[in-house]
């Protein structure tokens, strides 16, 4: 009897400790309790065993149910108090990560927002640029007009001009073509007169008066 209230008074002083250490690995934890379960178990038997071997059969094997009833209720204190911590510590976590996910979350939206602003700035800056363009070659439009007007005028002016010297230029080659022909044809009448002037027979004498 008394080997089996020392071998339970060590074991609930390790289940004791056990319970009060922050333990946070839950699957050793339960190991650990079943190990202990098993240990209170295999006491009770081998108490339950030498109790009877002895006089008072009754007394010693309801003190031994007593301790193993006293011990096993100690060992589902403890696992009781290992699942209450286990749901908090699940619990704690589950909040932790809906923090996470809400910074994550809102991290997601301010960075969406950033680059959808981004994105609508560049969208503005794009279409100012092309209206600026538009307006400038609006503007730029009427100037350009005039210019090719005025090149079409001078380039017409120019071609007029040099018509009007072509005809210029024929008609005086044509008058001096004409005064060559004329001073030729002069020429060749005079030579022509004088020819028929040497030819021409001499004239009879005059009758001598009576």
């Amino acid at each position: 009897m008394k080997q089996l209230v020392l071998m339970l008074s060590l074991l609930g002083l390790s289940l004791v400790a056990a319970a009060q250490d922050d333990d946070p690995g839950a699957s050793a934890e339960r190991a650990r309790l079943k190990s202990e379960r098993t240990a209170a178990d295999a006491a009770f038997k081998a108490e339950e065993k030498r109790c009877y071997g002895t006089f008072a059969v009754t007394d010693c094997l309801n003190a031994a149910r007593a301790l193993r009833r006293s011990a096993l209720a100690d060992l589902r204190r403890q696992e009781t108090s290992l699942n209450d911590g286990e749901r908090k510590r699940k619990a704690a976590q589950r909040v932790r990560d809906a923090e996470a996910r809400g910074v994550a979350e809102r991290r997601r939206e301010e960075n969406q927002l950033t680059r959808a602003a981004a994105s609508q700035k560049q969208r503005e800056s794009d279409a100012a640029q092309k209206a600026a363009t538009r307006a400038s070659a609006d503007a730029a439009r009427p100037a350009k007009a005039a210019q090719r007007q005025e090149q079409n005028e001078k380039r017409h002016a120019e071609q007029e001009a040099a018509r009007s010297r072509k005809v210029a230029e024929e008609a005086h080659n044509r008058e001096r073509y004409e005064h060559r022909l004329a001073e030729a044809e002069d020429r060749r009448l005079k030579l022509e007169k004088k020819n028929t002037e040497r030819t021409k027979p001499p004239s009879a004498p005059l009758p001598t008066p009576p």
